[in-house]
């Protein structure tokens, strides 16, 4: 499975984020990355990369064929939101805010997944 270079882009973090690679992530008030809290997190990505401090970069991919961390068990095709601490979960309502679909499956937690990502932060009219 493949990334794409051009799906990554930088920021800079709220906070120390080297143990969060491959997490979801979403932007705070302040336009800095954090993770992503929930299924109504405006998810911004797919942690790649981590700075240690707030003064530090992070990369965040934001389109493509991703590893992301599950949270549980994940069925291949599933649409996947975050959990509470930006871990990728099964999505099930219409209302949840979502990363993309799973392409490979975990029956656990902490397992690493692959997904295509298609952020939809329903913010559609």
């Amino acid at each position: 499975m493949g990334n794409s270079n051009a799906d990554l882009q930088s920021f800079v973090s709220t906070a120390d984020l080297s143990t969060k690679r491959y997490y979801v992530v979403m932007r705070s008030t302040t336009g800095k990355i954090a993770v992503a809290t929930g299924a109504t997190s405006k998810i911004c990505g797919v942690l790649e990369d981590g700075g240690l401090a707030t003064t530090v970069g992070c990369t965040v991919a934001k389109g493509g064929r991703r590893k992301v961390i599950a949270g549980g068990t994940v069925a291949l095709n599933d649409r996947v939101k975050c959990d509470s601490t930006g871990r990728a979960i099964t999505s099930s309502a219409s209302t949840d805010h979502t990363l993309g679909f799973a392409v490979t499956a975990s029956n656990a937690a902490n397992q690493y997944i692959w997904v295509d990502v298609e952020i939809d932060n329903n913010d559609r009219k």
